[in-house]
């Protein structure tokens, strides 16, 4: 077997072991098991159909509040440190969904490191639930973050369409699916969160479930292999004809 053989056939079977193992699947997404795989700061709970929206899978979901009944939260500030966020990234978040809007206070978080596979996609279902008015200059607001790839954005806030919610508070977005593709495998580290804007005696919330990675479907790798078989065959036809 000629050198550029070789190179065909380690094409395959790189493309062909990549489909084989594709990435571990994020822990515990669904919340069934409590917080495990979770790492959570301020106020986190679990929640079932009784609370009255949700889960979308299974019998729990997770509930991030910035309540402080429960004692003192989290400031802004240690929660970017929490998720890796650099400094003043809340702050931004909040000018960004209202421009002059004042700062973050505090509020709380979870998160999750995990691997995963370049092309596999990460996808979760929330709900954004809030007592403050709609809109409001007390803008709390709900974001998720994917450390290494992203510094934060937000997912909802006053300022997002809402409708008359069936659980405590007043008004919510209901759940909504967000899904994006990861373009490079690695490691990286999940996170959700909700602050409150300039007052902190008016609670909102995020209900978190079915956080899950999808592989790249079978198909798409076996193109993968496809082009590595043809562009092997080239190499060899060339090295061939000189």
């Amino acid at each position: 077997m000629s050198r550029y053989q070789l190179v065909g056939l380690t094409t395959v079977v790189l493309f062909a072991a990549l489909g084989l193992n594709a990435s571990a699947n994020t822990i515990n997404g669904s919340f069934e098991n409590g917080l495990t795989g979770w790492t959570s700061a301020g106020t986190v709970a679990l929640t079932t159909a009784a609370f009255g929206s949700g889960p979308t899978d299974g019998t729990f979901q997770a509930i991030i509040s910035n309540n402080s009944s429960q004692g003192p939260l989290p400031s802004d500030g240690f929660l970017e440190a929490f998720l890796g966020l650099p400094a003043g990234r809340l702050d931004a978040i909040a000018a960004a969904n209202f421009p002059g809007a004042p700062d973050a206070t505090h509020g709380s978080a979870i998160r999750q490191t995990f691997s995963i596979t370049g092309g596999d996609t990460l996808t979760f279902d929330w709900n954004f639930l809030t007592n403050e008015p709609t809109p409001s200059i007390q803008n709390d607001f709900a974001f998720v973050t994917l450390f290494n790839i992203s510094p934060g954005f937000p997912l909802a806030d006053t300022f997002s369409f809402m409708v008359p919610s069936p659980t405590p508070a007043a008004e919510e977005t209901g759940f909504t699916t967000t899904s994006f593709v990861v373009p490079v495998s690695g490691t990286y580290t999940l996170g959700f969160g909700v602050v409150d804007v300039t007052t902190t005696d008016v609670d909102s919330a995020l209900l978190v479930d079915r956080v899950l990675t999808v592989p790249l479907p079978a198909a798409a790798w076996a193109g993968f292999a496809l082009l590595g078989v043809m562009g092997g065959a080239r190499t060899v036809r060339r090295a061939r004809n000189k």
